[in-house]
């Protein structure tokens, strides 16, 4: 009881997240209920991308405190390419079988594969040439001592 004689009342999950579809017309789900709002803010950047294409609402008690609509596709990282590479960057060839390595400058790799190209997408093309393992040959990206 308070000072003033009445009971507190500490609700649980005054937080939540509710998934609605993009034209509003109806709710699909409670994603989250949450009463600490650190959770809450972690369990709203993981609904904006575990649900694309869809409306999120945030509230807080009976207050809307946010709302988004999530991208169709999640938004994410892309693959680094060689053009993403400056000067300053080395790339390291390392084969995982015989431990044979070589540094190259970023711009040989450019040059040769394409500036769209992706540096995973070039791993499997190389062979080493003291073992001959294709499978194994791995790229490091590295930057140049100042």
């Amino acid at each position: 009881m308070s000072a003033r004689g009445e009971d507190l009342h500490i609700s649980e999950g005054n937080y939540r997240i509710e998934l609605w579809k993009q034209d509003r017309s109806e709710m699909i789900a409670n994603v989250n209920t949450a009463a600490n709002h650190a959770i809450h803010t972690a369990a709203w950047q993981e609904a904006i991308h575990e649900f694309p294409g869809f409306l999120l609402i945030a509230y807080n008690g009976r207050f809307k405190t946010d709302e988004f609509e999530t991208p169709t596709r999640p938004a994410g990282r892309r693959e680094a390419t060689f053009g993403d590479l400056s000067r300053f960057h080395l790339v390291q060839t390392w084969c995982g079988i015989c431990k044979r390595s070589n540094m190259f400058e970023a711009g040989n790799f450019a040059e040769r594969f394409g500036k769209d190209t992706t540096i995973k997408s070039v791993e499997g093309r190389l062979k080493c040439k003291q073992c001959g393992s294709r499978e194994h040959v791995s790229l490091r990206i590295f930057k140049k001592p100042r």
